[in-house]
């Protein structure tokens, strides 16, 4: 099966536990966690950080792992982010709250420019010219149990795969919107077919994430089983076998 990584990630955040060169060793960790289940996968590194001394010898290493880099430093939607909101965060490890939706609002960013990219520019048609696209949240690493066959199974059957949702822990959005279980955006795929299908629900995720946040915290999570939950076409896993520390905290998580 012929596929392509959306490796989302940002390198110097600004907030959180770990700094550049450790988020760079991390994600050179997926990368190569990544190559060692799908050797020929098409790899896009998509960075949504603060801008930062690239010529480090491990995020050298790094890019040359990847296939395309996209550096988003001077993007002005992430720009204005890092300088008008992360940037006055007084909580630099804060779960949630503010950097919580911050993180959420960026990621949203990230992924609707590599689609849009990957549309538009004839110079990456053999990104989208695979049979399924999978997205891992940089830092998280395919573990020794990642099962293979099950995605290849399921994603060449024109289907999503996601792990299987969970309860929320968010009381305000499950008794004001009946969002009362959330969808882990660690690593997700889908087939092909259903990339405009997926290009769509990001458009309607921002709007929704956009109207929610004026009164109410929400993450990514929470709108992914909003807007994906109740797909025909979706395979759910108990465990998708990825881990990975948490950014603000350093906590490992296993899903």
């Amino acid at each position: 099966m012929r596929t392509t990584f959306i490796i989302t990630s940002a390198i110097n955040p600004g907030v959180g536990l770990f700094n550049p060169e450790q988020r760079i060793n991390q994600t050179i960790q997926t990368v190569s966690s990544i190559k060692n289940a799908f050797p020929q996968s098409n790899l896009i590194l998509i960075d949504g950080g603060k801008s930062f001394q690239e010529d480090l010898d491990n995020f050298l290493i790094l890019k040359s792992k990847i296939n395309l880099y996209l550096n988003m430093h001077e993007n002005i939607q992430i720009k204005n982010l890092h300088n008008n909101f992360f940037s006055k965060i007084k909580n630099k490890y804060e779960l949630g709250g503010n950097a919580g939706g911050l993180k959420t609002l960026s990621e949203i960013c990230l992924m609707r420019e590599v689609f849009f990219l990957l549309k538009n520019n004839k110079n990456l048609l053999n990104f989208i010219n695979v049979d399924a696209i999978f997205k891992i949240s940089g830092r998280y690493v395919l573990s020794p149990a990642f099962n293979k066959q099950v995605y290849l199974d399921a994603l060449l059957s024109n289907n999503f795969v996601f792990r299987a949702p969970e309860k929320s822990y968010l009381e305000k959005i499950k008794k004001d919107f009946g969002i009362d279980k959330n969808i882990s955006t660690a690593l997700y795929g889908f087939n092909i077919n259903l990339f405009d299908a997926v290009i769509k629900k990001f458009e309607v995720i921002l709007n929704d994430f956009l109207t929610i946040n004026k009164t109410h915290y929400i993450d990514l999570e929470h709108l992914f089983f909003k807007h994906f939950g109740s797909e025909k076409n979706i395979i759910f896993l108990n465990l998708i076998n990825v881990f990975g520390c948490l950014g603000s905290s350093g906590t490992f998580i296993y899903k």
